[in-house]
């Protein structure tokens, strides 16, 4: 039985409330100023970018959280940086509109684990929307609409601060779950104006996906609804696709 080189407290319920409801529970018995989230797959990676954190958070009022760089590993080698570059690029240089604009409008990836969020800071979002599955995703919007409308801050550190297991996932039912947590958001949280086209890329995305299972019936329906439901998303997710392939695209 391994010992925690840190005092910890441990809370058991008495029955499975799922991710949302469970650390919204944390959150509310959270003594602390600050709270940090991290999976049980999932680790630390660095004693020292730990404190770091903390003493940014200290010495600014204004910054209400900060994201923070990982690797993702198999639990034996590492694969590349956990966060996404786009969403990176948009903290790094204070464009919470246009973080905003593109999480509402892609699948973002933007983890919160290794992160340090201040508990006032998820008390007035009132944590996690406890009616989605998406989780970390939703949570990630309420604290950007917070700081917009409150003129305050997030920061990225771009020191390792955590390592997030990478589990292969290769069936169509996991397809399936990510489809309906993509759906669940964009239904619930985009502008009413691009939730259409929205989910009718989500239909064509999804419906390649498929396809590489050899789901053929499945896979040329989505797509089929996709391009129908908004043929000018599906155009431009086809031309970004081609000037990939032709390394046209900076």
């Amino acid at each position: 039985e391994r010992i925690s080189p840190v005092k910890m407290k441990v809370f058991k319920n008495s029955e499975n409330l799922g991710i949302s409801k469970n650390l919204n529970r944390l959150i509310s018995l959270a003594k602390g100023n600050i709270i940090s989230f991290m999976a049980s797959d999932d680790r630390y990676y660095g004693k020292k970018t730990f404190s770091e954190n903390l003493d940014k958070l200290a010495k600014n009022p204004k910054i209400q959280a900060i994201y923070t760089e990982g690797y993702i590993w198999n639990g034996k080698d590492f694969l590349g940086k956990a966060q996404g570059r786009k969403e990176v690029s948009y903290i790094k240089a204070r464009k919470y509109k246009e973080l905003l604009d593109y999480m509402l409008s892609n699948v973002p990836h933007l983890l919160i684990q290794g992160g340090f969020f201040r508990k006032s800071l998820l008390d007035s979002i009132k944590g996690f929307d406890e009616n989605l599955k998406a989780d970390d995703w939703v949570l990630n919007i309420k604290i950007i609409k917070y700081i917009l409308n409150n003129n305050l801050e997030i920061i990225y550190n771009e020191e390792i601060c955590f390592l997030y297991r990478k589990h292969e996932s290769n069936t169509t039912k996991d397809l399936d779950k990510i489809y309906n947590l993509i759906q669940e958001v964009i239904i619930s949280y985009t502008p009413f104006n691009k939730k259409k086209c929205l989910l009718a890329r989500l239909n064509w995305r999804h419906g390649k996906r498929l396809l590489k299972f050899r789901k053929s019936f499945s896979g040329f329906k989505y797509m089929f609804s996709g391009l129908v439901s908004c043929p000018t998303y599906i155009f431009a997710d086809i031309l970004e696709y081609i000037q990939k392939k032709l390394n046209l695209k900076k």
